[in-house]
């Protein structure tokens, strides 16, 4: 028996001694420690460092980086299902390094007891905390002013975010801006509490990034005009600035303001649902010509603001045509407009959640949908396909009659959708204006299933863009068209240019392309000018288009 034990002993030694060989074969055993680190803490996700904590049991090696690297333990997000023994530990961990915050307390599933220790131990450490994240309930805001009565000392805390619950009567003190010194970036979300006392000690001039909204359905005043005003006033580095949902109170009479809050370090204004919201911020700051102002509309815009559109009107012509220069002042019709289909800009993902689309709206030369405009521009984010069914009145808001270019960018799917909305027809039929337009990346089948130029207009008998003089083509390719779009069966609808089986629609990009234009110069009469630039087709093919219109192929945009 005893010799059998001594085998027995030996195997596992052998085992151990081939599986510490392997180990040192492996790519991670090979890495330094600092990469294998790195690699560690870019694995973190919504569980923080808790969820690091396997592994320090994969191996003794990734133990002994896991264990040795305290950052790794920083990010403590703490939820009514961790234990304050894990809070400890991490703190423990994390040794001396900056701390990054999370504390998500409510009202029924923490015990009041484990949300009172839960603040205690993390916000005593708040000397070491550089991003501090709040949500909080009516009763963990008590229980936070019970146990920290006065201001604290954060010298580290950059960032700070709180999400607050219903209670009126407390103000959190522990918060003051003598004592946050490096606090760059502010956000405030609550759906009910009104923050005009808390406002007053978190802003101040070294914020450059601020956030407020009121998320809910329920239209709630979170802050006074006056009040917001003020933070505003005290914030004049301010660099991002984001305004959400229904802020100010309904019955705000709303006037352009004789003394503007002059931001002139803000490069991007973002404001959501809220027509109220986004015309108070026109009437009262001043911003640089070169910010990027998005407006995203959503079905709360029309359902709980339905009498603010003509406000708008005047408060975005206003706007943009601001600060022109002389050659421009001159123009009756200055504007430039801009409509694409925006899913691969918000989501990384091959399934988007929902159809997103932007329309922008800008003074000043032809730019890139990804650069920024020289002149004042304004972009709309149309949020969600149904949104469209209820945008009839954004539309009348806008100074649509001012636009002279229009560029409609990435044909497609999406876009087909788009034209079946009768309120994005309305759109276009406000352009009247319209003397060039611009299709940036069709292909030939989507333009000839849109028959965008055979489209009614204001007037009867009138087509949409009655002064067009120039059409422009860009990047559409040639070859065969795409056999999903299944022309025969849609040989009969409204939208693709009156075929019919006894004469349908051909299946190579180029005779797509001739037939759309014959039909558009037959119905509309010919255009000044066709300009194709970065196209596929060979002159050969463009002249035997045989159109009354001038065509011009050029390489690229600069000719």
């Amino acid at each position: 028996m005893e010799a059998c034990h001594t085998v027995i002993d030996q195997y596992r030694r052998t085992i151990r001694l081939l599986a510490a060989k392997r180990n040192a074969c492996t790519v991670t055993y090979r890495l330094p420690r600092e990469i294998l680190s790195e690699i560690m803490w870019n694995a973190l996700d919504h569980r923080g460092s808790y969820g690091l904590s396997a592994l320090e049991r994969v191996c003794r090696h990734w133990r002994d980086v896991a264990l040795g690297t305290p950052k790794l333990w920083s990010s403590v997000i703490a939820t009514s299902d961790m234990h304050v023994c894990v809070q400890k530990t991490l703190l423990a961990r994390a040794k001396q390094v900056p701390l990054y915050v999370d504390i998500a307390l409510t009202d029924n599933p923490d015990p009041i007891q484990h949300g009172r220790a839960t603040l205690r131990l993390l916000l005593s450490n708040i000397t070491r905390i550089r991003q501090l994240h709040l949500t909080l309930s009516e009763q963990s805001m008590k229980t936070l002013q019970d146990l920290f009565p006065s201001p604290v000392t954060a010298p580290q805390l950059r960032s700070l975010v709180l999400s607050l619950g219903r209670d009126h009567a407390h103000v959190l003190p522990m918060f003051n801006l003598d004592m946050l010194p490096a606090l760059t970036k502010v956000i405030i979300r609550s759906s009910e509490y009104h923050v005009n006392r808390l406002l007053p000690s978190v802003t101040s001039s070294n914020i450059t990034i601020f956030e407020m909204a009121s998320p809910g359905r329920r239209v709630r005043c979170i802050v006074s005009s006056e009040g917001l005003r003020t933070a505003l006033r005290a914030m004049p580095r301010l660099e991002h600035l984001t305004l959400k949902d229904s802020l100010l109170p309904t019955n705000l009479i709303l006037t352009p303001s004789n003394d503007p809050i002059h931001l002139p370090n803000v490069r991007i204004l973002d404001i959501e649902s809220s027509l109220l919201t986004l015309i108070w911020t026109l009437d009262n700051i001043h911003i640089l010509a070169s910010a990027v102002v998005t407006f995203t509309y959503t079905m709360d815009s029309w359902e709980l603001e339905a009498g603010r559109h003509t406000e708008l009107r005047d408060r975005v012509t206003t706007f943009l045509l601001s600060e022109m220069t002389d050659k421009l002042r001159h123009q009756k019709n200055p504007l430039r407009a801009a409509f694409w289909d925006a899913q691969q800009e918000l989501y990384t993902g091959t399934v988007y959640p929902d159809t997103v689309y932007r329309m922008r709206l800008w003074i000043g030369p032809e730019v890139e949908l990804s650069q920024a405009s020289s002149g004042r521009a304004i972009t709309m984010v149309l949020r969600g396909g149904s949104v469209m069914g209820y945008s009839g009145k954004l539309w009348e808001s806008l100074p649509l009659n001012r636009v002279h270019v229009l560029t409609l960018r990435c044909g497609g799917p999406a876009y087909i959708n788009l034209s079946q909305w009768k309120s994005f027809q309305q759109c276009l039929k406000r352009m009247e204006s319209v003397e060039t337009l611009r299709f940036v990346d069709w292909s030939p089948e989507s333009l000839a299933h849109g028959n965008v130029l055979l489209w009614p207009g204001k007037s009867k008998g009138q087509f949409v863009f009655p002064r067009l003089r120039e059409l422009e083509l860009r990047g559409m390719p040639a070859g065969k068209v795409s056999k999903k779009w299944s022309w025969k069966q849609q040989s009969n609808t409204a939208l693709n240019g009156g075929g019919s089986d006894k004469d349908p629609w051909p299946s190579r990009g180029s005779e797509v392309l001739r037939r759309t234009l014959t039909m558009w110069e037959v119905k509309r009469g010919p255009l000044e000018r066709i300009s194709l630039i970065n196209c596929d087709f060979s002159t050969k093919q463009i002249g035997w288009f045989g159109l009354r219109t001038s065509i011009v192929k050029f390489r690229d945009a600069t000719n």
